[in-house]
């Protein structure tokens, strides 16, 4: 006689991947088959960099993705452009930059990162940056070493950047001698290799 079994074989992969209902619509918790996740240039896969309270849907296609994957081994960001400021994320804090003229490189204009201002806190090292929440046109970084922490949010479109220091006295590092035009009321205006920043303290 012969017998045929029909069976399912459920991998571990699979049986962990679940179905999320959204509205009408649903997604799958598990890549299909074949398909891969971030990655680095090497093939080697990584995985976001983001503080323990974070809690969104993590964004693989933004303009500061960079702050939330380690793509080329740099473990606070690579430059991002927010315009009108560009900014990067380092050991030491923020740096900040406006690059107002293009150059033509090769068919492309291009806009040179040439940070002015680098906003961090007295002393710190931090070993990484992370991302701590985004929203549609902003992002904000975390920084913490030892018992200081810097939170900085930035946005396509905004002229500023917002800081919230603790643990620490805040520190700006700046690119060369900045010409200060004044000074009162917790209030610092500045001008960095011919641009122009202002600096409010709460």
């Amino acid at each position: 006689m012969l017998c045929w079994f029909p069976y399912l074989y459920i991998s571990p992969v699979q049986a962990q991947a679940l179905v999320v209902s959204v509205g009408e619509g649903s997604y799958s918790t598990q890549l299909p088959f074949g398909a891969v996740g971030p990655q680095k240039a090497n093939g080697e896969a990584v995985l976001p960099k983001i503080s323990p309270t974070f809690s969104q849907p993590v964004q693989t296609n933004d303009f500061w993705s960079s702050l939330l994957f380690p793509f080329f081994n740099n473990p606070h960001s690579n430059v991002i452009h927010a315009h009108p400021l560009n900014v990067k994320a380092v050991s030491q804090g923020l740096e900040i930059g406006h690059s107002p003229n293009h150059v033509l490189a090769a068919s492309d204009y291009v806009y040179p990162y040439t940070p002015q201002i680098t906003v961090g806190i007295e002393g710190m090292n931090a070993a990484q940056t992370v991302a701590d929440a985004y929203g549609d046109w902003t992002a904000t970084a975390l920084w913490k070493d030892e018992g200081a922490q810097m939170r900085a949010t930035f946005g396509h479109g905004l002229p500023f950047v917002y800081f919230n220091i603790t643990g620490g006295e805040a520190k700006l590092d700046f690119s060369s001698s900045p010409t200060i035009w004044y000074n009162q009321d917790e209030v610092l205006g500045i001008t960095v290799e011919g641009r122009h920043y202002g600096v409010f303290a709460p």
